[in-house]
């Protein structure tokens, strides 16, 4: 496909002729999966509880920039914070080998 013919085409289709060019950036964004998993699994727990990035904060004993930088993405967070959260929202935790550290 040509770039005109992907403006305005979904973004599976737009993702899927990116992909098919550069295998290197496949690879990149399949890296990031798992992030964005736990990301994801943080966010909806979160609002399952009603609470806002500040409750729960404050339930991990930690500040409200600390989750939402977690919550952005942007910085890699240390362990001992993604098992705290994982054990202040009851969310399971595993490393690729599939050892369980939290839950």
């Amino acid at each position: 496909m040509s770039k005109r013919q992907l403006r305005g085409a979904p973004w599976k289709d737009v993702r899927k002729e990116m992909f098919a060019e550069d295998p290197e950036l496949r690879a990149a964004y399949d890296a990031l999966g798992p992030r964005y998993e736990f990301i994801s699994a943080v966010i909806g727990a979160r609002k399952e509880r009603g609470w806002m990035q500040a409750d729960l904060a404050k339930a991990c004993g930690t500040s409200q920039p600390a989750i939402a930088r977690l919550e952005s993405g942007d910085q890699d967070p240390k362990l001992d914070t993604m098992v705290k959260v994982c054990n202040v929202l009851g969310l399971p935790l595993t490393v690729g080998s599939g050892a369980r550290l939290a839950g």
